[in-house]
């Protein structure tokens, strides 16, 4: 904390210099990000959430990453972010090598769902896209 005390030297410009610089200082407030996840197989593997920016969804790098425990059926994680589109995905790591694993043909073998709407196969990111302003929740059903 800036604590400025005044005196004959302090005139008003310099007040008003330090409150700008502890105004701009400030981090901007995020937003929050709740994703439920339902579908998942009890006790095998952990649930990782992976966020993605446009240029990177699907196969990218993620923006940001969580894991959660894959012991109950249903959980939840909240995120912090900035305002902004993003598009998720969901998979249950069964042998914990933090990949989604493919069969020879492509198919995943492993569970996983995305956000936005239900399409069959991989989605685009407009298909898997959402708009997080304020705090929200979304709901990601892994299969």
């Amino acid at each position: 904390m800036l604590i400025v005390r005044i005196t004959k030297k302090n005139t008003i410009k310099h007040i008003i210099y330090y409150f700008l610089l502890i105004l701009l200082s400030t981090n901007a407030t995020a937003d929050s990000l709740t994703i439920n996840i339902f579908g998942i197989t009890l006790n095998q593997g952990d649930v990782r959430i992976g966020i993605f920016n446009r240029q990177e969804f699907p196969n990218g790098k993620q923006f940001k990453g969580a894991i959660i425990d894959g012991s109950k059926n249903k959980s939840s994680k909240t995120l912090e972010l900035t305002s902004g589109d993003y598009a998720i995905a969901v998979f249950q790591d069964t042998n914990y090598n933090k990949v989604l694993d493919k069969n020879f043909f492509g198919i995943p073998k492993e569970k996983y769902g995305f956000s936005g709407s239900d399409v069959f196969g991989e989605p685009t990111f407009d298909e898997a896209k959402i708009t997080v302003n304020g705090s929200q929740t979304i709901l990601i059903r892994i299969d």
